[in-house]
């Protein structure tokens, strides 16, 4: 074997390598979606006793909805856990407590990180959105953020306070 060959089959292999890398990364890359479902997505709004929405966001697997309100004077808000089967379908209830019981809503206490159940993925549907509202009929600004997935267990919501 001449040096000359050394050479040639030694850049062919390093070449080789790099554009199997380059694959390997780049097939990496696409399959990681720009916000996964289980990243915190920001709701702000001011609350009366009629919900507000968030945005309906993509729902992959049956783990419970992540909520973290942190900004307001209500000691919880009156959640309701919706699945739609598009971002623009019609919502459905799909709420439920940690025993897989269905109720209309759950409360989710200030600076308390949430668990709230449902059976959305279950149900078929692609979607998740909450209806947040106040617990009484007076108004008030909340903020905070919730994940259509979670990757962690949390505190139940519960339906009583």
């Amino acid at each position: 074997i001449t040096m000359n060959s050394m050479k040639k089959r030694l850049v062919s292999g390093l070449v080789l390598s790099a554009m199997a890398m380059s694959l390997t990364v780049g097939a990496s890359a696409a399959e990681i979606p720009a916000t996964r479902s289980t990243d915190d997505r920001t709701f702000a709004f001011k609350v009366t006793s009629s919900y507000q929405y968030t945005s309906s966001e993509k729902k992959e697997d049956k783990t419970a909805i992540y909520v973290y309100y942190d900004t307001g004077d209500y000691s919880a808000i009156r959640v309701t856990a919706y699945g739609k089967m598009s971002k623009d379908g019609s919502r459905v209830n799909y709420t439920e407590l940690s025993d897989r019981s269905t109720v209309s809503y759950v409360y989710v206490p200030i600076n308390q990180k949430t668990s709230v159940h449902n059976g959305i993925y279950e149900g078929g549907k692609s979607y998740a959105e909450l209806g947040i509202r106040a617990k009484s009929s007076s108004s008030d600004y909340v903020a905070g953020v919730w994940s259509p997935d979670s990757t962690r267990y949390y505190t139940s919501a519960t339906n009583t306070l």
